[in-house]
């Protein structure tokens, strides 16, 4: 180093120039390095290169990359905490392409290669669960179709959909969310909620419409008579993803976009409800004349530009100046204009001629086609709405027939409440699906101190048969060893190796999405590798292997047992007998502890004494056996802008042993040498790889992946396996990784879920002003449970924090029928109705809202159901458990719910209210007498005609408005043809479909 000098010397003047004194004596290059003197022995110069070998070399190797047997370079590219993946890669991948590649190729002929892309994955899934949700909304749209059997009607309520889901991007761009899985995946969850409001705004004012307003009046009524209504129940479906907010662990982190998503787009729904809905209604919802009107504006619109007004201007121009001879001025000026005019005219008609014959031919097709279909489609339209009044007409008397034996119905409710509480005790649970992305990976690992090459060696064979043997293998990575600047270093050297294996993608052609049999297919191929890998595996001594696959979200292992202890001995015996344990539980693979025998190492301790004798210290000694064992870098050669490390070593000191190490010379040039084994002890021992503690206790960690079984049945075996275990005292064990994490979280989900169900019943409450009825209605949710368990069962499907998700999302989905039905049979009752004659009519009435709203949703949530495509297995079991319970609790609370009603209808002594309130407005009128109506002083009463005066006409329509005013939200067919309640308040008959002669 005394030698490689740039250094300076600071500044002299000489006369009137100022110079900087500096000494450049660096090496220029390795001779000379070779011709630097050592040592002058007799008279003569010992130089470097007579004693040593100077000559460039390469850092010791400490990874051994090939890729398909072939040796490579791995570069791993990561992003930063706030980067966009996909962005990332795809302008790595445009890098590449533009100037690495042809770089690489042109000058070395080297071939690059992209050996794993998670951006792929996450861009296939998001294009997956765009598709779906096209799809979901096309089978609303289809839904919503057979129901109104109305094209003009379908469309605008189908106008919602992408309304919706635009308005919906401002405030997710607002609150930072991107368009990822989850968010997507929320949008896709609500498109089939998204036409609820929508479908119950324009059936209203199609209602009023019906009973004779003008368009205008029928817009604003049926707008203002369920708006109310309508945000009602838009809360409770919203009500139920507040307490996400406080909801802990993994599912907090998921889930949190999805919930922003679906609250943002149902939002948007009701604001397009309540605004654009009634505009479009009431521009399109002419019933007659409107093909007439069609032609007229366009005809008007022909003349318009038709008429030939350019000479005509021209002379008005002309005459507007009175003097002649600035008109003489003017003319050039007025007939370049009218030239001007004439060609722009001339271009005006040819174009406007075009498009008026192509939209005459376009007009002309569509309606040729619409005939065809509207032959094709009227037989199932006839057919499905056969169906429905078919449900309409029995629905009435299976009330009456559930009234009568409300013991049934009862068990029946009880029945379910018991199959909730046996089924969930019986299911399986885990944190999260595991995603089959098609590519996983091997960690093998060699005792400790294992040479880099003598792993290599062992590898080596492994690559070749695990191309031979594993099927559908697309690509095999092998990475031996790693750097020392790794994040994984502490665990990871030359004694490891990585295997990362892609499989092909059989049935994906290109980017195009794979159906739900080629994602099955997929599954079992993945599989079918895994059982490849560990057959090739088995027969490796002293080699030890655990299977990984890529995440998108960060979590521990699926099993963790952590054990306990202050003794580093007990710990490790202990630790090792818990992994010895494990290993004989069925489930469990990959069973590895993390105390392990550490790298071999070579202890000197040396004798101090010894040492002062010959005039030597511990530090001077031990930092030459580091220099001639392990060398020591002299100083830096200069190459180009690169500094090159000149390290001084021994030869072959790498190769060295234990017994040339005790003959080591301490005291070189000192007189006698004395061996490094007379001034110490030399032994062998090992260290330990590692020391983890975990809230400042020592702590031995012992982890397995599960296969073929869920997390919460393999954590019960655990946990009986470890109670019948002996351990030290002072040592003891805790089951973690993903199902202490499950616990965590599913403690918070069920206090979400019980926060969301109290957030709904306070809606409710200040909807009905009443706090008995909406505890009547929040019975529908244990209904909606009932199926969850049912389908979850049969499908073999574990209850993890998607599933708890989904079931929360159910909370606020199931109460909106029982709210249709109770709103509307309370306000029959206020009318006069008793309570079996309310609920026969309520469930006639509102029996077809209710079916549309419920085929809207789950259809919506039918594609992603089917769990087609890349991260299905996450969105899957959500839409599957809201499409169960939905769909059961909709049929049991047709049937249960006006059961109940009028059980606590009887226990309030509510059950005639109706029949009561008309005999008491019936004895009211009674007491009236004609004299009680005789103005005093001679005044005519307030609103009588004159003498003279016409007739009145009768006060039946607007009376008959006033009533109608009084129809709940979300009525979406016509009322029925029974007469109401007579102005002396007549009580009808406990049969609607029976009335009684009106006694009067």
């Amino acid at each position: 180093e005394a030698e490689n000098i740039n250094l300076a010397g600071g500044t002299m003047r000489d006369g009137r120039t100022r110079y900087l004194v500096r000494t450049v004596n660096e090496f220029r290059d390795l001779a000379d390095i070779g011709q630097i003197v050592v040592v002058r022995r007799d008279g003569r110069d010992v130089r470097l290169a007579d004693v040593a070998r100077v000559e460039p070399g390469y850092e010791d190797r400490e990874v051994i990359t090939r890729v398909d047997g072939r040796e490579a370079v791995e570069i791993e590219i990561y992003k930063e905490a706030d980067a966009n993946i996909v962005e990332m890669a795809h302008a790595v991948r445009d890098k590449l392409d533009s100037t690495v590649v042809p770089q690489l190729r042109d000058q070395y002929g080297a071939v690059v290669q992209v050996a794993s892309d998670r951006s792929r994955f996450i861009e296939s899934s998001i294009a997956e669960v765009r598709d779906t949700a096209v799809v979901g909304g096309l089978l609303a749209v289809l839904v919503l179709f057979l129901f109104l059997r109305d094209l003009r009607s379908t469309l605008i309520v189908a106008v919602s959909i992408p309304v919706s889901v635009l308005v919906t991007f401002a405030p997710l761009s607002i609150a930072g969310v991107s368009l990822n899985i989850m968010s997507l995946g929320g949008l896709a969850m609500g498109v089939g909620m998204l036409v609820d409001n929508s479908i119950v705004v324009l059936e209203s004012i199609h209602r009023c419409r019906q009973e004779g307003d003008d368009l205008v009046t029928a817009t604003l009524r049926g707008a203002q008579e369920v708006g109310s209504a309508v945000m009602a129940s838009t809360l409770t479906t919203i009500a139920v993803f507040f307490p996400m907010v406080f909801v802990e662990g993994v599912a907090g982190q998921m889930f949190g976009d999805l919930g922003l998503a679906v609250v943002f787009s149902l939002l948007a729904s009701l604001a397009v409800a309540l605004l654009l809905i009634p505009m479009l209604a009431s521009r399109t919802g002419l019933a007659a004349g409107e093909g007439e009107a069609a032609v007229g504006v366009l005809r008007g619109l022909w003349q318009h530009w038709a008429r030939w007004s350019s000479v005509r201007e021209l002379w008005e121009h002309l005459r507007g100046i009175r003097a002649r001879w600035w008109r003489a001025l003017g003319l050039p000026y007025a007939l370049l204009r009218f030239g001007l005019h004439l060609l722009f005219e001339l271009f005006g008609k040819l174009v406007l001629t075009s498009v008026v014959v192509v939209l005459a031919v376009v007009l002309g097709v569509g309606w040729a086609v619409g005939r065809v279909l509207g032959l094709l489609v009227r037989p199932p339209l006839w057919l499905f709405g056969r169906l429905v009044d078919a449900l309409q007409a029995i629905y009435p008397p299976i009330i009456r027939w559930c009234l009568r034996n409300r013991v049934v119905i009862y068990l029946l409710f009880g029945g379910s409440l018991a199959f909730v509480g046996w089924g969930v005790q019986r299911l399986d649970t885990e944190l999260i699906p595991a995603l089959h992305q098609g590519e996983f990976s091997v960690e093998l690992r060699l005792p400790v101190g294992t040479p880099l090459p003598h792993t290599d060696e062992v590898v080596a064979p492994v690559e070749a048969q695990l191309r031979e043997r594993v099927p559908h293998l697309e690509s095999l990575t092998v990475t031996i060893g790693s750097e020392r600047d790794d994040g994984d270093s502490a665990e990871r050297g030359e004694h490891t190796a990585r295997l990362r294996m892609t499989l092909d993608r059989e049935g994906a052609s290109g980017p195009s999405l794979p159906t739900g049999a080629a994602r099955a297919q997929a599954q079992t191929r993945e599989d079918e590798a895994l059982v490849a890998v560990r057959e090739v595996l088995a027969g490796l001594p002293d080699v030890s292997a655990t299977v990984t696959r890529p995440v998108l979200f960060s979590f521990k292992t699926p099993v963790e047992v952590e054990v306990r202890g202050n003794d580093l001995g007990d710990l490790a015996q202990a630790t090792e007998r818990v992994a010895e344990r494990l290993q004989r539980v069925p489930g469990l693979r990959d069973v590895e502890a993390s105390i392990r025998p550490g790298s071999p190492e070579v202890h000197i301790v040396y004798d101090r004494d010894a040492l002062a004798r010959l005039g030597l210290d511990v530090r001077t000694v031990a930092e030459r056996i580091r220099d001639e064992i392990q060398g020591t870098e002299a100083t830096r050669l200069s190459r180009g802008d690169r500094k090159v490390p000149i390290r001084v070593r021994l030869a072959g000191a790498e190769e060295a042993t234990v017994d040339e190490l005790r003959a080591l010379t301490v005291n070189p040039g000192l007189g006698k040498p004395v061996p490094l084994h007379a001034v110490a002890d030399i032994a062998v021992s090992r260290g330990p790889n590692e020391i983890r503690r975990i809230g400042q206790q020592r702590v031995g960690l012992v982890t397995a992946n599960v296969e073929g079984v869920a997390l919460g049945a393999v954590a019960r075996r655990i946990t009986e396996a470890l109670g019948a275990l002996e351990l030290p005292d002072e040592v003891d064990t805790a089951v973690t990784g993903q199902s202490q994490e499950w616990e965590t979280s599913s403690a918070s989900l069920y206090l979400a879920l019980g926060l969301s169900v109290f957030l709904v019943y306070v809606i409710m409450a200040s909807q009905f002003e009443s706090l008995l009825y909406p505890l009547l209605i929040l019975l529908t949710i244990p209904l909606a449970l009932t199926g969850v368990i049912g389908v979850l069962w049969w499908l073999e499907i574990p209850l993890s924090v998607v599933v708890f998700l989904g079931a929360i999302m159910l909370a606020g989905i199931v109460v909106n029928n029982a709210i249709v039905l109770v709103d509307y049979a309370g306000q029959l009752k206020a009318r006069g109705l008793s309570t079996a004659a309310a609920l026969e009519m309520a469930g006639r009435v509102r029996l077809r809202p209710i079916l549309m709203t419920t085929l809207t949703t789950m259809l919506g949530l039918l594609p992603m159901a089917l769990g087609m495509g890349d991260g299905a297995e996450i969105r899957a079991p959500l839409a599957i458990t809201v499409i169960a319970g939905l769909g059961l609790s909709t049929v049991l609370t047709l049937v249960v719910i006006p059961t109940l009603y009028a059980g606590v209808d009887r226990l309030t002594g509510q059950a005639d209210t109706g029949r009561k309130m008309a005999e008491r407005l019936e004895r009211e009128l009674a007491q009236i007498r004609p004299e009680h109506l005789v103005p005093e002083h001679g005044d005519e009463l307030e609103g009588a005609p004159a003498a003279d005066a016409e007739p009145a006409p009768p006060r039946g329509h607007e009376a008959g408005a006033e009533e109608r005013a009084e129809t709940p939200a979300g009525d979406l067919a016509e009322e029925p043809a029974e007469d109401p309640p007579g102005p002396r308040g007549d009580p009808p008959s406990p049969d609607p479909a029976e009335p009684e002669d009106d006694p009067r």
